[in-house]
């Protein structure tokens, strides 16, 4: 709905696809609208783990924050997914689902330079970061959340900070998509229909595919092998594979990874 009314969706539903990162942007920020503040949004923005965000969070009393929240606002760099404020803080968030960052270039700044002479980015976390910089108060912080892929976060923004081409006072986090789906199935909402909100979300989060494989369910008679060529550890891959597994391992019997 969000979307379509933002124009992001043509009203015949012609561009309309499963992949479509506005209509998702949409669904579950808007959906969270009617969710108190700390029981949602504010969940999602703890993960970033900036410890100025989570002070500006700590002192954030919201119950109603429906009026807080921009889709889609303009600037003539672009315009970035979703802009929050608060009280303390402005709070820019860049969503990705499908696709990678729409520009980006090789420039480079070394950390020691002045501030006048650096040379702007075109790529889309520094121009947001500028954006969010023009857009925040003197007595506020600016803060830029990237949300995308668990895969993909931590090598976008890490590569990012390392060039110096975000806009000066501008903090830079993320959140991926399957630790939005984690902080929002460990809310503990009494309010029937903030649970009823939270438990669409999630399955939608679910269809999705960002649920996280959390191991196996080991049987009475199963043991794991200490063998270092039977470890399991975490790899990076580009693309996530989905796949089905037993509720229950069991011993004597054999699996196989594939």
């Amino acid at each position: 709905m969000i979307a379509e009314l933002h124009g992001k969706i043509s009203g015949s539903g012609s561009n309309l696809s499963d992949r479509l990162e506005d209509k998702l942007t949409g669904d579950v920020f808007g959906a969270l609208r009617y969710v108190p503040f700390h029981l949602g949004m504010a969940q999602i923005l703890r993960a970033a783990n900036i410890d100025t965000l989570t002070q500006c969070l700590n002192q954030t009393d919201l119950d109603f924050w429906g009026d807080r929240i921009q889709f889609w606002p303009y600037h003539e760099e672009g315009e970035m997914d979703a802009f929050i404020e608060l009280d303390n803080a402005v709070i820019s968030i860049e969503v990705k689902y499908m696709s990678g960052l729409s520009s980006d270039d090789e420039i480079e700044n070394a950390t020691t330079i002045v501030d006048v002479e650096r040379e702007e980015s075109r790529n889309q976390l520094a121009r947001e970061s500028r954006m969010v910089s023009q857009w925040c108060p003197a007595h506020k912080k600016p803060f830029l959340i990237f949300i995308a892929y668990e895969s993909e976060c931590a090598t976008i923004c890490n590569n990012v900070k390392s060039r110096s081409i975000l806009a000066p006072g501008v903090e830079l986090g993320y959140v991926s998509w399957q630790e939005v789906l984690k902080q929002l199935s460990e809310v503990e909402a009494v309010v029937p229909y903030q649970k009823l909100i939270l438990a669409d979300l999630i399955a939608l989060l679910k269809r999705k595919g960002f649920e996280r494989f959390n191991g196996f369910d080991l049987g009475n008679d199963a043991t794991i092998s200490q063998d270092e060529y039977y470890c399991y550890g975490q790899v990076k891959v580009k693309n996530a594979i989905h796949f089905d597994y037993p509720e229950i391992v069991t011993g004597g019997s054999f699996y196989e990874y594939r």
